[in-house]
């Protein structure tokens, strides 16, 4: 009865610290979980507001290729006086360049540069088809990126919850076996407390009897 006891003890003791264990590797995964989706919120907001800043910097210098082949001068100024103020134009192609800046390459950012520093008087020019050609390749890199975060960000989250579903299950298993061996230590303790009583009661009535 006292082995069984013991050994009932130790089987306890190593379920108590393997059920330890667990809750920690999980709530280390809730922790990491959560610092990948803050991360990947982060990515998908900057990649969507430069992906929108591209969009408008190309239906802005495409707004006026456009009406170069339709009109010229004077013409075109009015297009722009009617449309966009010149510094707005610029400033429109000037935030995506600014935000794709970091994937050009060096000959790149040398025409996105002299594009930006020379003067923009609303004139649809070889060099604004350079640069147009650099915002729709940057836009459509960070459109990849953008579906690339997406599609990691789900097998992130898949492999979570199969981990999290495992532990779980395997939490629970261990939680009822060590109720059941609880239990069955509690059973052996009140055993071994009656039979120490009645032991103590017979040497008493052995004494009696002498």
């Amino acid at each position: 009865m006292l082995f069984r006891s013991g050994e009932l003890s130790s089987e306890c003791a190593d379920l108590k610290q393997r059920m330890a264990d667990n809750k920690a590797a999980r709530d280390d995964a809730d922790t990491l979980r959560t610092k990948e989706n803050n991360a990947f919120k982060a990515e998908k907001a900057d990649l969507e507001q430069a992906i929108g800043q591209m969009k408008s910097a190309i239906e802005t210098l495409t707004a006026v290729g456009a009406d170069q082949t339709k009109s010229t001068g004077a013409d075109n100024k009015q297009f722009m006086a009617g449309k966009k103020v010149l510094f707005q134009v610029q400033s429109e192609v000037q935030h995506a360049l600014n935000a794709a800046s970091a994937m050009m390459t060096p000959e790149q950012q040398t025409t996105a540069t002299a594009f930006l520093q020379g003067p923009f008087t609303g004139t649809y020019t070889s060099q604004s088809a350079v640069v147009m050609g650099i915002i729709k390749s940057m836009r459509d890199t960070f459109e990849k990126n953008r579906q690339d975060a997406i599609r990691t960000e789900a097998d992130a989250v898949k492999a979570y919850n199969a981990f999290m579903d495992t532990k779980t299950k395997s939490f629970g298993e261990m939680k009822d076996s060590y109720d059941e061996k609880q239990k069955a230590l509690g059973g052996n303790d009140g055993g071994l407390s009656t039979k120490r009583k009645q032991l103590s009661d017979a040497k008493k009535q052995l004494a009696a009897d002498e």
